[in-house]
């Protein structure tokens, strides 16, 4: 892991503590980088409608996209980290919207909370 990955899981660490889950108590952050060298946070915002929830991967992607950061080519790093020592791993919404074109060319990885 380099030092800029290692900021990025610090910073994703830091922003799941914002995490609003009142359900299911699982926090995520997540940081990404933009091509631009901003690094966008999110976590994620649970609703007692479940598909209502954003996943913290997604907050980040939007933030970037409203920034007009959007395209990561292959520079973006997305981190997820889960509190009560579980993984948090992309949500498979987070991988359609990627796919489908948003947010193109971030590459996600998870880590373990510390």
């Amino acid at each position: 892991m380099n030092d800029r990955h290692r900021e990025l899981v610090d910073a994703a660490c830091a922003q799941r503590l914002r995490s609003y889950s009142p359900y299911s108590h699982f926090r995520v952050g997540a940081a990404l980088l933009g091509r631009s060298g901003v690094v966008y946070l999110g976590t994620n915002v649970e609703n007692a409608s479940y598909g209502l929830s954003i996943c913290a991967e997604r907050a980040a992607i939007c933030r970037a996209q409203a920034a007009a950061d959007d395209r990561g080519a292959g520079v973006g790093v997305g981190v997820g980290v889960g509190g009560g020592g579980g993984v948090a791993l992309v949500c498979g919404r987070e991988n359609l919207v990627v796919a489908g074109g948003v947010g193109g060319g971030w590459r996600a990885t998870s880590a373990h909370s510390r």
